[in-house]
């Protein structure tokens, strides 16, 4: 199990540096944000554990964030 963590997190640092690599750092550093959000998934998935009101109102915070991000900074994108 602990060795499927640590290859899960290898994957996403790959993904993460290639991303950075091949695309604007504004766009992607958006996304590094949404790691908390999958992390309250599994978290949902894995141990049954249910997200409290905080946890939820953060994961809200973070979702809003990314889509004003991308709605207000169009012109960003298109470089």
């Amino acid at each position: 199990f602990f060795f499927g963590i640590c290859f899960v997190g290898f994957l996403y640092a790959i993904a993460i540096t290639s991303g950075l690599k091949h695309g604007p750092p504004s766009v992607v550093t958006a996304f590094l944000y949404t790691v908390v959000i999958f992390t309250v998934i599994l978290d949902w998935f894995v141990w049954r554990e249910i997200p409290d009101w905080l946890t939820i109102s953060g994961a809200l915070l973070i979702v809003i964030g990314v889509i004003l991000k991308f709605s207000l900074h169009k012109e960003e994108r298109k470089e």
